[in-house]
């Protein structure tokens, strides 16, 4: 399953104050709901839409908005609403029944299932995953190791060109990925100057990474590819905005190999589908 934002109230998303969730299942049937969502924003006030990559979790979704978080449940249609004490919450990611709610201001975590569910304050960088790639003000990008309880590990440098991440790391027990964006001055080959990509790491060795390139000319949309979770084979799962509107596609780091899974959303100026049902790592 996989999910969307529909513009409500304008003909376009850049338009739009208001959007609606769709969800698309299986059988490519879309469904929509009753619940009504609007624009997140950082401390700078620069907007982005309220739907993560991390938000599904099989028939659960979680949708941040200013100083709340929503849940809905697919199963029941029930749609729940949390206090979270900021008003920058941008990213939502699931741990099992509890969900974590992150932004500028920091990052708390509700545990849905409690009897009062209320938000509990996690320790600074945590954002519910237990590895993440990042890069520090240096300009060095590194996997952060988080043990039980947000305990953190010592940061492991990478070696990779790469300057900011985009959209959230996911892992398995073996390797950990994120979309980045890419120093200027790396050249791909035939005089393209590339600007993103997909990091791959060993997790057990990090010096052990892999570095997908999109380096082709024009180049793609910014923010144009993220990571979404691994399949059953441990492959990646990332989608890729082009001329040609969304694809899902899967890349095998030991390989190389990329294949296309499905083109999800045909129109290029819909925004990238960043919600997936089928994780199975985080």
């Amino acid at each position: 399953m996989a999910a969307f934002l529909e513009a409500v109230d304008a003909p376009s998303h850049a338009d739009a104050t208001t959007f609606q969730p769709v969800f698309a299942l299986l059988d490519g049937t879309l469904v929509t709901t009753d619940v009504r969502l609007g624009w997140v924003r950082d401390t700078d006030g620069n907007r982005s839409a309220p739907l993560a990559t991390g938000s599904l979790s099989f028939r659960r979704v979680a949708f941040a908005q200013p100083g709340r978080l929503i849940t809905l449940d697919l199963t029941t249609a029930a749609v729940k609403t949390y206090a979270v004490p900021s008003r920058t919450i941008e990213q939502v990611r699931w741990a099992g029944a509890k969900v974590v709610a992150s932004g500028d201001d920091g990052a708390w975590q509700i545990d849905t299932a409690a009897v009062s569910p209320t938000a509990e304050k996690l320790p600074e960088g945590y954002t519910g995953a237990k590895n993440v790639i990042g890069v520090d003000p240096a300009g060095a990008p590194s996997v952060t190791f988080w043990q039980l309880e947000g305990l953190r590990k010592t940061p492991t440098a990478v070696t990779a060109p790469v300057t900011q991440t985009n959209g959230q790391t996911f892992s398995t027990n073996l390797t950990a990925a994120s979309g980045v964006f890419l120093s200027d001055g790396l050249d791909a080959g035939d005089g393209v100057a590339p600007s993103q990509g997909i990091l791959s790491v060993t997790l057990y060795d990090p010096s052990d990474r892999r570095l997908l390139v999109m380096g082709e000319s024009p180049a793609r949309n910014k923010g144009c590819c993220q990571v979404v979770g691994y399949s059953i084979e441990q492959d990646l799962l990332y989608t890729n905005t082009t001329a040609e509107g969304v694809r899902l596609l899967q890349w095998t780091p030991d390989t190389g190999v990329v294949s296309r899974i499905a083109l999800l959303v045909a129109d290029p100026a819909v925004p990238p589908v960043l919600g997936f049902g089928f994780n199975i790592a985080n």
